[in-house]
């Protein structure tokens, strides 16, 4: 079995001392090592194959050059994008991402002592400690750094986009865990609903995916009268319903008009493009990671807030005046 090369065989090829080697790879600003012996030291380690202990210099710097994503599930094509996104942009500016699969009500409150230099959470409640914190989307408080988007306003207007459409009986589909006042997405819905002198009819989904989305529809539909128009808590929720519907030979949007939420693009794959509230995924990434990397770089720096708009995406799930023209 192949040896792994040690700091001490390093410093034999370079001709130094372990301690240069120490200082070249510790990134210490207070060690002066002339640029020619910290080059050789660099050749003599590629030479050899020698990489330094990241734990080690980690505790040298001060820093592990870790950021630490917090996510609800990984299984969520949502979440997929915002790993994708982030962890570009931690590449592009030296930092690897720990990404963290987590309970956002039991579990948040322990991931403030992950061994990082800061943490992204999106759609988790924020935990105490002093790890530079980043809250993202739902959660946040206006005593710490929050990337918000306004999902009550979205949903208020994915509710009168339907109300519009001509749908006389608007419900939200919503999954049993969000079904709460203070859940921004039921709130705006809800208020929506109230204004255009409607009667708010719930959809609820036990378990988070299109699946367990699917079977409920069913179900409702088998007790009750229907409705002919649907605001759905997340674009995957839609999509189940939008299965379900097919299965109950019902036609979207002249039976039944569908929109979600987020903007995966899943909602363009079906033979009906799902209309949908789009977050802005790109920028919401991009200002948190900025703010994140300004947190670590200057603890002291004042609050860093920002609620960002939601865009109404209409498709064809919902254009039902535009299908009625063509019947």
């Amino acid at each position: 079995m192949n040896k792994i090369p040690t700091s001490e065989e390093v410093a034999r090829v370079a001709g130094v001392s372990r301690a240069t080697v120490s200082y070249v790879f510790s990134g210490r600003k207070n060690a002066s090592v002339p640029e020619a012996t910290r080059q050789r030291v660099l050749d003599a380690a590629a030479a050899i194959g020698y990489q330094p202990n990241r734990n080690a210099r980690a505790l040298a710097r001060g820093r592990t050059q870790q950021i630490a994503l917090l996510l609800p599930r990984i299984s969520s094509p949502f979440y997929a994008q915002v790993a994708e996104h982030v962890q570009r942009l931690a590449i592009e500016t030296g930092f690897e991402t720990l990404i963290v699969s987590c309970d956002a009500v039991r579990n948040s409150a322990r991931m403030s002592d992950l061994q990082v230099d800061g943490v992204l959470a999106f759609d988790i409640p924020p935990a105490g400690g002093r790890t530079p914190w980043v809250s993202v989307g739902h959660y946040h408080t206006e005593g710490g750094d929050f990337v918000g988007v306004d999902l009550f306003a979205g949903a208020a207007q994915a509710t009168r986009h339907l109300i519009e459409a001509g749908c006389k009986r608007v419900a939200l589909g919503i999954y049993s865990a969000a079904n709460q006042i203070g859940d921004a997405r039921r709130d705006g819905y809800v208020s929506a609903i109230a204004a255009a002198g409607q009667t708010p009819e719930i959809i609820a989904v036990p378990l988070p995916t299109r699946a367990s989305a699917r079977e409920s529809l069913r179900q409702y539909w088998r007790h009750s009268d229907g409705v002919d128009g649907i605001f759905c808590w997340d674009d995957s929720l839609a999509l189940g319903f939008y299965r379900g519907c097919h299965e109950l030979g019902l036609a979207i949007p002249a039976d039944v008009a569908l929109i979600g939420c987020d903007g995966i693009e899943d909602t363009l794959f079906v033979d009906t493009q799902l209309s949908t509230i789009a977050q802005p995924l790109e920028e919401i990434c991009r200002t948190s990671w900025e703010f994140l990397c300004q947190r670590i770089a200057a603890p002291e720096l004042p609050l860093q807030q920002i609620v960002l708009a939601p865009q109404l995406m209409i498709r064809e799930s919902t254009m039902r005046k535009e299908t009625n023209k063509n019947h």
